[in-house]
Order: structure tokens, then C-alpha cells, then sequence
């Protein structure tokens, strides 16, 4: 009688029976295993327990004991599913850090691997053929799954705020990008002591350490004329959005953290303010080869542009940036190109 479960986690698992009272009993990892963090769980049908470890092992648990011992991740194991209707064969699904989804059949054997960062670099593309969701610098981390077995489908969820789902096939995936954003989580406490009015660009939040950043959505920006906005964010992504689809539909990488974005009045460049201090001007137009320039800092340990305005000046376009403490603003023509440093003061508009 009574309840039984069990609860991992930093270098433990433990088994309870709660029945007038909660009663806990250690795991045995003996020889096959070997004691480390296990981030996940899952009851697989046949009653034993399914433990996915830090190191890229799935463990199976005979009682309190490891019965058997699954190499198949690099990185840590984040995601553990087991098929309700185990249709040909199927057991269950893992997913880790090294971004591949591992599909098990019931008598424990692998029956296929999904590399999700061939799937972002390769099958999911925009219009102009570049990787419509870019895989970050550390690689594709696969953070939940499920798998549904009798229709083919495989549903997985990415770190980076992205839900992708499958449809598998003999010999193929076909991709569909249901849902994505920008990625979230802590990011590197900054080498400089932060000054006043930091603690809005740190995103730190009521309540949390000014020692932690967290990462955040730093800057929208609408389209002049068609339904589409920008966003810039602390993975270093700018993204185009269609306000009609609800997705997106061109996405490109920086080299800093962006804070604040703009478009210019024609709508063929977006103006991007960086962390550094630097301003990234992309090209936009769908017949113009991609291109990215950037601007240097306007000074030595120039404080990050969080505000960017535009405007034309004849054939110039007139960024201005706000709290940075600059002594002049950039100014780009309308290819983009900096001839000129002009101005003076910290503000424009």
C-alpha cells in the first residue's frame, strides 16, 4: 500500500514509500554505475526506473539497484520520455546537452539519433537560404521531449526558447518551428563595476543579486510601413518577425549583445547598438547579399548604447545613442557605411 516515488538530483537519488510517514531508501549505483548529478527521471512501463546522468549515461533501476547501464549522450542528459503507446517496438525518447534526441525501443537499444544542430543549420532556412533558428556559439541544447510513437511525431524543446516538432520519416525528419524566441537564462556578470541606472541594462529584476544578469528581449522595433518587427536580445540574435504569421522570418548573429535596435526611414537597414558600445548597421533588402557592418566603440570603454534613434539628413541616415556618455554620434549613409563621425552631445532623435 501507500505511494512510491523517487527524487534525484545533486549526486543522489532516493526512494520513498510514504504510508503514515515518509520512509527513504538510498540508491545502490555500485559497479556498473557511477555516483554524479542526475538532472532527470522517467517509470518506464515495464516498472523500472529511468535516470538520465550528467555525463551522458541513461541508468536503469532494478529496484534500488542499477540494472543496467545506456551510453548514448556527450553532455549531460536533460530530458527523459517515455512512449505511452510503445507502437513497433518504441520505448522511450532522451535528450541532452550535445542537442541530439535519442530514440529508444523497448529492449533498451537505440533505434535512431537526431542531431538537432544539422537540423538548424541545414533543413530549417529563410528565404535567402540562412539558418532560420542559428544554433548558439556552445551548440543545440535539447531540454524536453516527447515522443509520440503510433503517429511518427517527435516534439522537442531547445534551451534557446524554441519549440521544434518532426515528423519522422523511413529515412528523413521533416521540420516544422512551432514557437521560438530569445534565449533566456544567466549571463557573464560584467568585468566593470556597474554605475547608477545599470540595473534596467543588467535586467537583474526586484529582488535578485546586482552581482547576477539575467538574459532578456532588450530591443523592438517596428517595420515603417509593412506588418514586421526587429528584436534584439542577450543571445547576440537580431530577428525579423511577421506581425501576420506570428514567425519569423530572418534571423542573423552579432558578435556583441544587442540592447536597442532601429530601421531606418526607408526600411532598408537596421541599426543595432551593441553592448561594447559598437552599432551594427544590417542590410535587409531580400536582393542584396547579406552583409553586416559595424562600427567601432566611440571611445576607449565606451558604455553600451541602449538607446538608438534614426533619421534622414539628406542622403545621411542620423543615429543617435542614448546613455552612453559618447561625446559624438555615428552617422551612416544609406548603404550603411560610416563616412563621418558629426555631432556632438549624447542625444538625437
Amino acid at each position: 500500500g501507500g505511494v512510491r516515488f523517487a527524487v534525484c538530483g545533486e549526486r543522489e537519488l532516493r526512494f520513498g514509500h510514504a504510508l503514515r510517514g515518509v520512509r527513504w531508501r538510498k540508491a545502490i549505483f555500485g559497479a556498473r554505475a557511477e555516483l554524479q548529478t542526475l538532472p532527470c527521471l522517467a517509470l518506464n512501463t515495464d516498472g523500472r526506473l529511468l535516470t538520465g546522468s550528467r555525463r551522458g549515461d541513461v541508468y536503469v533501476w532494478q529496484g534500488a539497484v542499477v540494472w543496467r547501464r545506456l551510453r548514448g549522450h556527450a553532455g549531460s542528459v536533460h530530458a527523459l520520455n517515455v512512449c505511452v503507446e510503445q507502437a513497433r517496438g518504441a520505448g522511450f525518447a532522451s535528450g541532452g546537452a550535445d542537442g541530439k534526441a535519442i530514440l529508444w525501443s523497448a529492449a533498451y537499444a537505440q533505434m535512431r539519433i537526431i542531431d538537432c544542430n544539422a537540423l538548424c543549420r541545414a533543413k530549417m532556412l529563410d528565404s535567402l537560404g540562412r539558418p532560420q533558428l542559428p544554433p548558439p556559439a556552445r551548440g543545440v541544447v535539447v531540454s524536453a521531449v516527447s515522443w509520440d510513437a503510433p503517429n511518427d511525431r517527435l516534439l522537442l524543446g531547445l534551451a534557446h526558447n524554441a519549440v521544434l516538432r518532426l515528423q519522422l520519416t523511413p529515412h528523413d525528419e521533416v521540420c516544422t518551428l512551432i514557437t521560438q524566441g530569445h534565449a533566456g537564462g544567466r549571463i557573464r556578470k560584467p568585468n566593470r563595476t556597474p554605475a547608477a541606472g545599470d540595473r534596467a541594462i543588467l535586467g537583474t529584476g526586484d529582488g535578485a543579486s546586482r552581482s547576477e544578469a539575467w538574459a532578456a528581449v532588450r530591443g523592438l522595433a517596428e517595420h515603417p510601413r509593412e506588418p514586421r518587427f526587429a528584436s534584439v536580445g542577450d543571445d547576440c540574435l537580431v530577428k525579423v518577425w511577421s506581425l501576420s504569421t506570428h514567425s519569423v522570418l530572418a534571423c542573423r548573429r552579432l558578435r556583441h549583445r544587442g540592447l536597442c535596435v532601429a530601421y531606418s526611414p526607408c526600411a532598408a537597414h537596421i541599426a543595432v547598438g551593441c553592448a561594447d558600445g559598437s552599432l551594427a548597421v544590417i542590410d535587409t533588402s531580400a536582393a542584396a547579399a547579406p552583409a553586416t557592418r559595424e562600427r567601432k566603440p566611440l571611445r576607449a570603454k565606451t558604455p553600451a548604447l541602449s538607446l538608438v534613434l534614426t533619421r534622414t539628413l539628406g542622403g545621411l541616415v542620423h543615429t543617435g545613442a542614448i546613455h552612453t556618455g559618447a561625446s559624438g554620434l555615428p552617422f551612416a549613409d544609406a548603404a550603411g557605411r560610416f563616412p563621418a563621425h558629426l555631432g556632438s552631445g549624447v542625444g538625437g532623435g
